[in-house]
């Protein structure tokens, strides 16, 4: 059964962003909206994220998301 989620991830290293793309992309037939801001003065970027999708591909994402250097993920799931 498929669930709704909202993602945010800030971004504090810069190495880890084509990686947080990638995993994005992967996961890109269950993503419904995305919206990212860079805040340079603060050398971050911050992602928006609603994901519709079960609960492996889920699980599977925020877990290689969190294993990035730099990379913070909260969700709020349904």
């Amino acid at each position: 059964m498929k669930k709704i989620a909202v993602l945010s991830i800030m971004v504090h290293d810069r190495n880890s962003v084509s990686r947080v793309n990638q995993l994005l992309h992967e996961a890109c037939d269950d993503i419904l909206g995305r919206m990212g801001v860079p805040i340079k003065s603060h050398d971050l970027s911050i992602i928006s994220i609603i994901i519709e999708t079960g609960d492996d591909v889920f699980n599977h994402l925020i877990e290689s998301l969190q294993e990035l250097p730099g990379v913070r993920v909260k969700y709020i799931q349904e």
